[in-house]
């Protein structure tokens, strides 16, 4: 798939073994991929709001939006926080009410998705 990109060396006299030469963020400049871990984080930000634009009746928001009675449990929306700190979390749930808006926050922190949409539209 990539140009040279195993190499064979021996171990012993009998045996020759190969490995892979690229590290993953040269494979992501060379094919002009995301990183990983990026497309992964906007993903999970888009089901999260996926989430918060349902019916409020639907139990999966509702237990979205439940508080742990344990003081020390993780809530999803500190994650949320860590993914998108520029942003007050009540401003961040307001916008993932409205796709547009929302799609503009994940625009401007993911560069990956500008890249996107200007090649949807050329």
């Amino acid at each position: 798939m990539s140009p040279g990109g195993f190499s064979y060396t021996e171990t012993d006299e009998t045996t020759e073994t190969s490995q892979y030469t690229y590290q993953n963020s040269d494979l992501d400049e060379y094919f002009g991929t995301p990183p990983i871990r990026d497309f992964i984080y906007a993903n999970f930000l888009k089901y999260i709001a996926h989430i918060v634009r349902r019916d409020a009746a639907h139990p999966t928001k509702q237990a979205l939006f439940i508080v742990p009675e344990r003081k020390y449990t993780q809530n999803i929306f500190n994650k949320v926080k860590f993914l998108l700190p520029s942003y007050d979390i009540t401003d961040t749930i307001f916008k993932m009410n409205d796709r547009e808006k929302f799609n503009q926050v994940l625009k401007n922190r993911f560069s990956y998705l500008q890249k996107q949409s200007n090649e949807q539209f050329s």
